[in-house]
This record gives structure tokens, sequence and C-alpha cells, in this order.
């Protein structure tokens, strides 16, 4: 059993990636644009004690209402490490960390947050009432999620096809995966995915924004159809960078013009 449950922490986040490219439906209105505001929390007065009030004292929750949710230091900090998420401006994302920037292609959407939030919820309870409702899956899987950031979830018109995510995860927040290159992370994926029907061919390198990436490419039947994912992932400041793109043969055209269209940012 415990070998078993190593095998699903290692991979957790690509596995998930690669499980959202098949579940958006459940969540996939609005439109990803708008940041979430600061936690109304911080800005909650202390009626308690009116007789010590000082400007000094009321600063620190007042002074910073532009500091974004993922730079608010919080109990996932030190698991999230270096990584950062990027921005939307308009139509335009950019992650300077990363090195990712790309115009949303005309009639694509993109997740917001909380959709993203909902649908990794979803499949964290599917692998637990698929291991029979072991609630001590999940209490791993939800762990090893601290250290992980899904920083943008596209999909195209076709069908909700192509699909394309971004996962980050900080490989040394866990000993499993804390001496891991870009390849042997890779290669320990495509092994469990394999076993839920995937077939992957050899491992190559592709280049995306200047920026060299460990790429194999999967594929799935479906009824009477083939659905393809291919993984592009490397490494960065501790951090495994998994970029997925999903697609069928007839968007399969879409899915090359995207990744084509992605420039260094800044």
């Amino acid at each position: 059993m415990k070998k078993t449950k190593k095998s699903l922490l290692l991979p957790l986040a690509l596995a998930l990636a690669f499980s959202l490219s098949f579940a958006l439906c459940a969540c996939s209105s609005g439109d990803s644009d708008a940041t979430p505001p600061p936690s109304a929390a911080a800005e909650t007065p202390d009626t308690e004690t009116p007789e010590v009030e000082t400007p000094a004292a009321e600063t620190p929750d007042t002074e910073t209402p532009e500091v974004s949710p993922e730079e608010t230091p919080t109990a996932d900090s030190d698991a999230r490490g270096a990584m950062q998420t990027g921005a939307w401006d308009g139509g335009t994302f950019a992650n300077e960390w990363a090195n990712i920037s790309f115009a949303l292609p005309e009639g694509w959407t993109s997740l917001s947050e909380d959709e993203i939030a909902a649908n990794v919820k979803a499949q964290i309870d599917l692998s637990v009432a698929s291991s029979g409702g072991d609630e001590s899956i999940r209490a791993m899987l939800e762990a090893q999620f601290a250290g992980t950031v899904m920083d943008f979830v596209l999909y195209g018109p076709a069908q909700q096809m192509p699909t394309v995510t971004a996962t980050y995860v900080n490989a040394a927040s866990s000993p499993l995966t804390e001496n891991l290159d870009a390849e042997a992370y890779t290669s320990l994926t495509t092994q469990q995915l394999a076993a839920g029907g995937f077939a992957f061919g050899e491992t190559s390198e592709t280049e995306i924004a200047g920026e060299k990436y460990i790429t194999v490419k999967g594929s799935l039947p479906i009824l009477d159809s083939t659905m393809y994912q291919d993984l592009y992932v490397r490494t960065l400041d501790g951090a495994m960078i998994l970029l997925t793109i999903g697609y069928s043969d007839s968007t399969a055209a879409d899915a090359e013009a995207f990744l084509a269209s992605v420039v260094p940012a800044g």
C-alpha cells in the first residue's frame, strides 16, 4: 500500500493537469481576467481596545491593499518556494519568472482561479473515490498540492479543445522529487499515466520561448477517436515547469499554432 501511495504522490500535479484537460466541462464559464481582491479580514478594525489605538498599530493592516493573494505570506509560502504566478493584461498573459507570454487566441477561454481550484478538488475527490474512499489519500494529495501552482488553464472553442495548462511543482518540497531532473520526473510520471491507458512516445527536446523543454507526446483512445496530450517539462529554481497541451485530430493545427505563439515574457 505504501508503494501505491508514493506513486500517486510523485506525479500528482502532472496527473491532475492531464485529468483536467478531460474534465473542463464542469467549470468552464467565466473570464479569468479579473483578479480576486485582497482578503477583507486584513481591513477589519480592532474594536476591543479603543484606548490604545495608534497610527503605528494600524499601519500594517491598511498600507498593503496592492498585495496579491499569491504574494501574501501563508502556511503554503515555504512549500511554493521560488515559484511565481503570471498575470493577465487584457487578453495577454505574461509570467516573467516562467518566461512565458502569449495572447489568448480568438474564441478561446481561460479559467478563473476559483474554477481551476474547483476542478482540482473534483479530481482529488475522484482519486479518493477510486481508492474506495481512503481519506488518507486525500490528505496526502492535498499536502503535496500545497507545493503546486496551476498558473493558467485554457481551452479552445471546438468542443473545449485544444486545452492548455501550466503547472509548477516545487520539487524541493518533497524528498520524492527533490533530486529529480526534468527527464526523470517526466519518465516517472508517464509510467503512472500509462497504467491509466495513455501511450507515450520517446522523449525529445523542444524550444519554447527560447527555453528548452523535455517533451513527450501521449495518446488515449476514447470511443472511436483518439485524444492527444503533449507534455513539456523544464526545471527552474528547484521547481518543475509543466506545460500540457491536449487536442484531437481536428484541433491539432490549433494546438501547434498556440505553441508557436508563446514568446518570452518581458
